[in-house]
């Protein structure tokens, strides 16, 4: 066709010479390589190549047809023809070695690849073969001995790779015809079909004799077909033309195989029926076919079985593959893939869960029908997702883990969650009495309702019926409280932390956010850190569910913009970037909009920096810059008066959450605390005995103790007795530091510092002996009140003001006031204020 073309237009434009053919295919040629010879367009090249030299052909021969062939001879020509003529050899020269090697490299290349997928063959496809083989056997026992063989599973559950195989293990024995129902006209599948096995006849090279006649019968529309309609002939026909192409495609010596995937996502019923119909009517010993789909689909079309078992009556239902092993096939041979071990082996519950809800302390998942492509889907997930962790060494890889086997395998409680709050309060659990859903901490309350006598508990029984009956409830609740627990919660101090709020609550005196900022300030930083952590749990969820919800908890945000922001600042620069960011986190400003400020009305800002810095470090190590971090903070916080300087009960809170791990750390918060104004003995406050065993502990780590004895300070309670008790220790450790530094036995520095660690022991003695108790500041809100007028028209209520001091009277001024009054000028608030000056 390109050929006859060329022909036309140079029959047409008789009046291209040599040259100028010459020049345009030259300039075209050498376009074509300046622009594209690259090995990635080689098949863009060699259409070029030929398409060019059919126009030279064409071109030669037009100058034949015409009588014009003298005028070929080389001799007299001009130096632009010698010119353009080698400049086309070059070319061509140039494409033809070009495309050479192109083809050579990707010939070794295709091995390389043939050899890797052998390599990942041994792995993955060999592992999957084992799974897959008794199906293999199965579909080459049917297709030996019947027409039609059906392979029934769900999506990505392997059925395109074990037809893959089996093409790749028979390609002597079968031709093979793949359509995809997916990417074709469904309109004209069957012409398709047909189209296809047309192709197989002419690559052997065999005249298809009716399969242009059977694509006109099976066409919509056709003016043979109308023909045959309306002599009543079609059906005649058309069994003629069946038989004639059957015998057609037997004339290729071996089997034809058609390969229908796909079947059971086609909507339209009428085209699953034409497919049927036409392959049944074409399926005979030497064509035959398979049908890949999933039986449920079909049934929700519309097919019952019967139907099926009409067209496709040979059957190969895929073997399930368990989650374990397929795991162990797309994740074996890297490392930690023990760590998935939760996924398959039974879930322990923490005893908190198993005695409130009196079930059983472990339950298997309950996971259905999980598919080959899910998992891998699930792990290529997991992999991108570990990105912005440490990878698998993360403490928080489970939750992630977790979370996305419940997005892939548990998809039903996954589109139950709406992701606006907590997982742990969102994820429900239904009751097969009613309607009613509980979350988890919902059923400790209802259960302890229960055990206190009061209404509206939930029974031990009736907590047992949830999780443990044999109903699809029960088993979708034991799947839940799987997840739940796998999630990495710490739900026995979830638990405790709530019940300690509603302790609060239920107190009486005092008030309730005074209380509840005393237990925030006052818990043991083991507790904090468990609480920071699951709501970085949570945190976590929510940003897998939405990357634009911040994975970092209030604390580890603030915490980490004020490091930059403002301790990162020479200390003449702290003073505004504090300002400026107090001001944005009481705005709540952050760069991911759900976190949100740590600072409560009320409290004390240092103590929720210190412990929020604590929490931070805890989860992030700062490595070297650590020390560095917490002395800028505790200069920040000692500068200006922002910390009294007073050894107060709010700064020992302050102090506990300081990590003194560090040396320089460890005696600057001691040198601070020599410095500080005794007001007041702190020996019935807890947290001021958790100051002193940390100090102790610290102490020795660092070697400024010989014995470790913080165990020493293990009281249940203060009374006189411990406070001599408490004396005698810090007595005993002063006199024993002050003799090692006045030794010197350990050089200047050292001698230095142990005095000031005696220095310290003695503090504490003149704090434990204070005759007042050091009072605890009450946690207020300060608030300012400004009242600011706003006027109707500011210019003219100062003209009244101003004429209030001239010399009229009265009577004439109230007058004035009330024509601007009547006129919109003033407001009545500012004719009265006017008034009462002008009497004044």
């Amino acid at each position: 066709m390109i050929f006859l073309v060329f022909c036309g237009i140079f029959l047409m434009m008789n009046w291209v010479t040599v040259n100028i053919y010459l020049f345009v295919w030259d300039a075209m040629m050498l376009a074509t390589a300046c622009g594209y010879l690259k090995r990635e367009n080689e098949a863009f090249l060699r259409k070029i190549l030929r398409v060019s030299l059919i126009s030279a052909v064409a071109y030669v021969l037009v100058r034949i047809v015409r009588g014009n062939i003298f005028s070929w001879s080389l001799e007299g020509r001009s130096w632009v023809f010698y010119a353009l003529t080698v400049i086309a050899v070059g070319l061509v020269t140039v494409f033809f070695v070009s495309l050479w090697k192109y083809r050579k490299s990707g010939n070794m290349e295709s091995g390389q690849e043939t050899s890797g997928k052998e390599g990942t063959g041994d792995g993955v496809t060999e592992t999957l073969l084992k799974s897959r083989k008794h199906d293999l056997k199965r579909v080459e026992t049917y297709l030996e001995q019947v027409h039609i063989v059906g392979i029934n599973g769900e999506w990505g559950t392997g059925k395109t790779f074990l037809m893959e195989e089996f093409c790749r293990k028979h390609g002597e024995e079968y031709e093979f015809v793949r359509v995809d129902l997916l990417t074709c006209n469904l309109d004209q599948v069957d012409v398709f079909l047909l189209q296809e096995m047309e192709a197989i006849l002419r690559k052997h090279r065999i005249y298809p004799r009716y399969s242009r006649s059977l694509c006109n019968m099976m066409k919509d529309h056709s003016w043979l077909k109308d023909l045959r309609e309306l002599l009543r002939m079609d059906n005649e026909v058309k069994s003629v033309v069946f038989d004639g192409f059957r015998q057609d495609m037997k004339k290729l010596g071996k089997p034809v195989v058609v390969i229908i995937e796909d079947l059971d996502r086609v909507a339209d019923g009428k085209v699953i029926r034409k497919i049927l119909d036409l392959t049944e009517r074409l399926s005979c010993d030497w064509i035959k076919v398979v049908m890949e789909y999933d039986v449920e689909n079909l049934k929700k079309l519309g097919f019952d079985r019967k139907y099926i078992e009409k067209y496709i009556p040979y059957v190969v239902n895929l073997t399930e593959i368990s989650l374990q092993s397929l795991l162990k096939v797309f994740w074996g041979k890297r490392k930690n893939f023990s760590k998935f071990h939760f996924l398959y082996l039974d879930v322990f519950m923490s005893d908190n869960i198993c005695k409130c809800l009196g079930i059983s302390q472990a339950f298997a998942w309950q996971w259905e029908r999980i598919s080959v492509r899910k998992v891998k889907v699930f792990l290529k997930e997991l992999t991108i997702a570990m990105e912005n962790l440490e990878g698998m060494d993360s403490e928080y890889w489970k939750t992630e883990a977790a979370f996305l086997a419940m997005k892939h395998f548990s998809s039903e409680i996954y589109e139950e969650l709406s992701f606006q709050e907590d997982f742990i309060e969102e994820l429900r659990f239904g009751c097969p009495w009613g309607s009613e859903r509980y979350n988890l901490m919902e059923l400790f309350v209802m259960r302890r309702w229960n055990d206190a006598g009061k209404e509206g508990g939930l029974s031990l029984e009736q907590t047992r019926q949830m999780f443990m009956d044999d109903s699809e409830m029960a088993r979708e609740n034991r799947q839940k409280l799987c997840l739940l627990c796998s999630m990495d919660y710490n739900i026995y101090v979830m638990d405790e932390e709530k019940q300690e709020n509603r302790q609060l609550e239920a107190e009486k005196g005092g008030f309730l956010g005074e209380k509840r900022l005393e237990h925030r300030y006052t818990m043991e930083t083991w507790q904090a850190e468990q609480l920071n952590r699951n709501e970085k749990v949570s945190r976590l969820i929510v940003n897998l569910y939405a990357n634009g919800r911040s994975e970092l908890t209030d604390a580890e945000k603030n915490a980490e913009d004020f490091i930059r922001e403002v301790l990162m600042k020479e200390p003449e620069q702290q003073e505004e970037a504090w300002r400026t960011f107090g001001e944005r986190t009481f705005q709540e400003e952050y760069e991911k909009e759900d976190n949100g400020t740590i600072f409560r009305w009320g409290g004390n800002h240092w103590i929720e920096l210190a412990q929020a810095l604590c929490l931070f470090m805890k989860r992030k190590p700062q490595g070297k810059a650590e020390a560095g971090i917490w002395l800028k903070f505790t200069d920040f916080c000692c500068r200006k008066g922002r910390l009294e300087n007073q050894i107060t009960p709010e700064y020992i809170r302050w102090c506990n959450y300081i990590k003194l791990d560090k040396k320089e750390v460890f005696l600057d918060v001691i040198r601070r605390f020599c410095g500080m104004e005794v007001v007041g003995n702190l020996n019935t406050d807890k947290e001021y005995i958790k100051f002193l065993r940390n100090s102790f502990r610290y102490g020795y780590f660092h070697g400024y103790f010989s014995d470790y004895e913080d165990w020493k300070l293990e009281l249940p309670e203060w009374n006189p007795e411990m406070t001599e008790y408490v004396k005698e220790i810090l007595q005993g450790k002063a006199k024993k530091t002050e003799q090692e530094a006045v030794s010197g036995i350990y050089g200047e520095l050292a001698s230095e510092e142990l005095k000031l660690v005696g220095a310290f022991l003695k503090k504490n003695i003149q704090v434990i002996e204070a005759a007042p108790e050091a009072q605890k500041h009450r946690h207020t809100v300060k608030m300012e009140t400004r009242t600011r007028w706003e006027y109707l028209n500011e210019e003219a209520y100062q003209e009244l003001e101003r004429l209030a001091n001239r010399a009229v009277t009265e009577a004439e001024y109230r007058k004035i006031l009330q024509d601007a009054y009547g006129e919109g000028k003033i407001s009545l608030a500012e004719m009265r204020r006017l008034l009462q000056k002008f009497q004044k």
